[in-house]
C-alpha cells in the first residue's frame, strides 16, 4: 500500500488496518514517503522495534491515530533476549496531511496545554515542543517522545537523518 493520507475506500474512510513489524532495510526501501530516523544508534539506544502501522480511523483523533506511520522505538536493550525495554525513546514519521500544524494547534487549545514556540530546527524544519517534539521536514512531521526529557528530544532532533530517498530508482 503507498503511503500517504490517500488510502481510503469508497465511503471517505480509512480501509485498512495493518501493523507490521519491520526492519532497517524495509524502511530504507520505502517510497512511499520521506522517513527520518535517528541512525542504528543514538546515545547507546538501538531501534529495537520499528512498525508500518496504517489504521483505519479518524485522521482528527490527535495524536493517538495516525492514518499512515512508521515508528522506531529506541532503547538500551536486546528485544531478542526478552529484556526489559527501560526508558524508550520513541519516534514516529507520518505524511505532513496527517498531522498539519494547525490540526495540533487546535490540539494544543482544546486540551489547554501551555504554548510552545515553534522555532527552526536542522534542514530548514520547524520544531514545536510540548511534551513530545513535533518536527516538520518537508513533506513529513516527527514526532519525538518517550521516558525522555526536552533536552534529549532536542538532541535527537539534532540527530535526525533520512533513512530512504523516494522517488528516487
Amino acid at each position: 500500500i503507498a503511503g500517504s493520507c490517500a488510502v481510503q475506500d469508497s465511503q471517505d474512510h480509512m480501509a485498512v488496518n495493518i501493523r507490521e513489524r519491520w526492519t532497517l532495510d524495509q524502511a530504507r526501501t520505502f517510497s512511499g514517503y520521506p522517513v527520518f530516523y535517528l541512525g542504528e544508534e543514538f546515545e547507546g539506544q538501538r531501534p529495537a522495534l520499528i512498525f508500518r502501522t496504517i489504521v483505519g480511523d479518524d485522521a482528527n483523533s490527535v495524536p493517538s491515530v495516525w492514518r499512515d506511520s512508521i515508528s522506531f522505538t529506541y532503547c538500551r536493550c536486546d528485544i531478542n533476549q526478552n529484556s526489559d525495554f527501560g526508558d524508550t525513546l520513541d519516534e514516529l514519521v507520518t505524511p505532513r496531511c496527517n498531522a498539519p500544524q494547525e490540526l495540533i494547534q487546535k490540539y494544543i487549545t482544546e486540551r489547554e496545554l501551555p504554548p510552545s514556540p515553534i522555532f527552526a530546527g536542522p534542514g530548514g524544519s520547524e520544531v514545536q515542543f510540548y511534551g513530545a517534539a513535533h518536527i516538520w521536514i518537508g513533506e513529513v512531521v516527527v514526532i519525538i517522545a518517550g521516558d525522555t526529557s526536552e533536552e534529549e528530544q532536542l538532541r535527537a532532533v539534532k540527530a535526525l537523518r533520512a533513512i530512504n530517498s523516494p522517488g528516487e530508482a
